[in-house]
């Protein structure tokens, strides 16, 4: 299960696709029915049934969540989910923002895919079209000579990098094999099993044996070994938008500005 609701106290976990677990505190707040509700349609939004498969994901959603819990409370609202009127839902989103009526309507639709419980009247309304309209944050700007040079360059030694990782790895498991339960996990037996199997290592038995083997020697991080491996063979996001940006007609890249792409060397 990618995610579930802890009744008590009041909190979401998660399991993400690459294997690390979250969970998002919901227990402090003012109306515990509504946030109960919320968080249920939290958990409903997890990937891969919806669009939530990182932490910082979740923060963003846990935010929306918490703010809308406490700012119907101040508005006199102590009702549940299914108490929520299409007239309390406009005053609320008329307040806020885009980006909080777009994750708070996905709370919403999540719940209601798990529980069938919202008025008939407001799973109407969030079938529509949101009421806050996106703002543009202004006309581009061109890159200046200078910065195509910075993002070409940094891009290139992106790309370069994870290129010769990709080519030791694979090196490293031609030369690998099915390691035993037993056996110690070396660098080239790793490399074997994620070029067989893909990149989710998580396959029956493979965390067992990685806590067995962590029992035994202290110093051995299968767990760490296998990401490090995983991340040499597979290219990373970042790794993916740079080979775009060299050999795909710059496709991804937006075209205001450059210092938020978190490339490191720009």
């Amino acid at each position: 299960m990618p995610a579930y609701v802890i009744d008590e106290p009041l909190a979401v976990h998660f399991v993400f696709p690459n294997g690390r677990e979250w969970t998002c505190a919901l227990d402090d707040l003012p109306n515990p029915g509504l946030a109960l509700d919320l968080a249920r349609g939290l958990a409903a939004n997890a990937h891969p049934e919806g669009g939530i498969g990182a932490k910082n994901t979740v923060k963003t959603y846990g935010v929306a969540l918490r703010k809308m819990v406490r700012a119907l409370s101040e508005a006199g609202f102590t009702g549940t989910a299914s108490d929520l009127t299409r007239a309390t839902l406009v005053r609320y989103w008329m307040a806020g923002t885009h980006t909080a009526e777009r994750e708070t309507r996905m709370l919403l639709k999540g719940f209601d895919r798990v529980k069938g419980a919202l008025r008939p009247e407001v799973r109407a309304y969030l079938l529509g079209n949101q009421i806050q309209a996106y703002r543009s944050r202004g006309s581009y700007q061109a890159y200046t000579d200078g910065e195509w040079d910075r993002l070409e360059a940094g891009c290139r030694a992106v790309v370069d990098d994870s290129w010769g990782r990709h080519r030791r790895a694979q090196a490293l498991a031609a030369r690998g094999a099915e390691p035993s339960a037993d056996a110690e996990h070396s660098p080239q037996d790793i490399a074997w099993l994620l070029l067989r199997d893909g990149p989710f290592p998580d396959r029956p038995g493979y965390r067992a044996q990685a806590q067995a083997r962590s029992a035994r020697s202290p110093q051995w991080d299968l767990r760490r070994a296998v990401r490090q491996m995983r991340s040499d063979l597979f290219p990373h996001p970042v790794v993916q938008v740079a080979y775009s940006v060299l050999f795909g007609m710059y496709c991804g890249v937006v075209p205001d500005g450059i210092d938020d792409l978190k490339l490191d060397g720009l």
